[in-house]
């Protein structure tokens, strides 16, 4: 490999991880000062909510997989069982009704005090429900995910993939077909046209100089 090359992926290589940390520090921040909110723009910018409230925010997950058993039913799928990764897991809004479809869900977020609050309103819920449920940190939990290489039934990951700068939206999506296994299926939303968006360029060939 010549010196330019191994430079510019060096490079690339550090822009990603700082852009990683940088969102990390972001939703952390989120996560203990708005966390609802965070995930649902509906909801109040506070620490907490209501009971009542913070119950419908919870059932609001169920919406989505009546969506994702309607797209697969359209596809003329079945959807498939096993193991799942929901991937920008948040509080686990979504995670807790991924379970009436799969074996195994696995929550995936950048976010420590999202994870928290998810751990908290999981362990509140029926023990069927939380013991198919594992919460990986996506930094802290590298060597675990690691491992589910090749062994993922389904990829879910909604409402995340606007939130993530362009560079670590290749990065995920790159995860995504590692993780799954032969025959799995990724279901995801990403944004394709924004108006007037422009994302700066980082000059690879110079970077570092």
């Amino acid at each position: 490999m010549s010196g330019w090359l191994s430079s510019k992926l060096f490079w690339r290589g550090v822009i990603k991880s700082e852009l990683m940390h940088r969102q990390e520090q972001q939703w952390s921040r989120l996560g203990a000062e708005a966390p609802y909110w965070s995930v649902l723009s509906g909801c109040s910018k506070t620490a907490d909510i209501a009971l009542a409230d913070k119950r419908e925010f919870y059932r609001s997950g169920e919406d989505e997989i009546l969506l994702l058993r309607d797209f697969f039913r359209y596809a003329g799928r079945v959807v498939p069982s096993g193991v799942c990764v929901d991937w920008g897991c948040g509080l686990g809004r979504v995670t807790i009704h991924l379970t009436s479809l799969f074996q195994q869900v696995i929550g995936v977020d950048i976010s420590g005090p999202h994870l928290d609050l998810a751990r908290e309103y999981i362990s509140s819920l029926d023990s069927q429900v939380g013991q198919k449920i594992l919460l990986y940190h996506v930094l802290e939990n590298q060597n675990a995910l690691a491992k589910l290489q090749g062994k993922v039934d389904f990829v879910h990951s909604i409402l995340v993939l606007q939130h993530v700068p362009p560079p670590l939206m290749i990065t995920t999506l790159t995860t995504f077909a590692r993780l799954l296994k032969k025959g799995g299926y990724a279901f995801f939303q990403i944004p394709s046209y924004g108006e007037n968006y422009n994302y700066p360029h980082y000059d690879l060939e110079h970077a570092g100089e």
